[in-house]
C-alpha cells in the first residue's frame, strides 16, 4: 500500500491518502503540545505507542461486534484504516492524582490500584 498525499495533520497524527481510494494511512507522530498547542516538543516512541494502543483498542471493539475503521498495522507507527466521512471529535483525557498514601516515607505515594486495573485492561 503506498502513502500519498496529506490529507489531514493534526496535533499528533497525519492522515495520508493511498493509492486505493477506500484506504488512509494513519502516521501517529512523536509530537506533543502543551498550553493549547502553544508548546510543541517530540517525545520519543510516542507515536509508536499512540498507534498500538489505538490498534489495541480497535480490536477489542471488533472482538465485541463493534464495527471500526481499523484495518491493520503497517509499521509502529503507521496504520491502514478504511475511509470513512469524519465526525470532528475530540475528546481530552487528563491524569488525576487520586489515593495518595502521605503516610509513606517518601510522602505522596500512589496506592498502586490504578495501575493495577489498567494491566488487567491490557492483558485481557
Amino acid at each position: 500500500m503506498e502513502k500519498k498525499a496529506e490529507l489531514y495533520r493534526g496535533k499528533a497524527k497525519s492522515v495520508y491518502s493511498t493509492d486505493d481510494p477506500s484506504r488512509l494511512v494513519l502516521l501517529f507522530r512523536n509530537d506533543t503540545s502543551a498550553f493549547d498547542g502553544q508548546k510543541v516538543e517530540q517525545l520519543d516512541r510516542k507515536g509508536m505507542v499512540n498507534n498500538k494502543f489505538n490498534h489495541f483498542i480497535m480490536t477489542k471493539l471488533e472482538e465485541a461486534g463493534i464495527p471500526t475503521q481499523m484495518d491493520r498495522l503497517l509499521s509502529d507507527n503507521e496504520a491502514l484504516v478504511k475511509k470513512l466521512q469524519m465526525v470532528p471529535v475530540e475528546c481530552v483525557v487528563r491524569n488525576v492524582a487520586r489515593r495518595f498514601n502521605l503516610s509513606s516515607p517518601r510522602g505522596a505515594r500512589r496506592s498502586g490500584s490504578e495501575s493495577a486495573n489498567f494491566r488487567i485492561l491490557l492483558e485481557k
